[in-house]
């Protein structure tokens, strides 16, 4: 305990202190492969018809590739039914002024 209070200063100094968890820890963690520091999978948002959705992609020295899922066919009709949940959800909470609800 008291070797990891004393080191803790230079774990924040060096920036990994506090970018464990959460929307910060996903950047850096994006950064790292994309900018061919390591190689490895991340999950990225995009924006699909008004609809976040996740998209994976295999980072490899700073090239990313797109690896889709391989759904059975009752999977491919929940994640179906999960968009239009969601897009119905982003419409209702953006409903004004939002461009993105037909």
């Amino acid at each position: 305990m008291t070797a990891e209070l004393r080191d803790r200063p230079c774990r924040i100094n060096t920036g990994i202190g506090r970018v464990r968890n959460g929307p910060s820890a996903a950047v850096v963690s994006s950064l790292r492969k994309i900018l061919a520091v390591e190689d490895g999978t991340d999950v990225l948002s995009v924006n699909r018809d008004g609809v976040w959705l996740g998209i994976r992609l295999q980072i490899t020295a700073g090239q990313p590739t797109v690896t889709p899922l391989s759904l059975k066919e009752r999977e491919a009709a929940q994640f179906v039914a999960a968009r239009a949940k969601l897009g119905a959800a982003y419409c209702t909470i953006t409903r004004e002024g939002a461009t993105s609800c037909r």
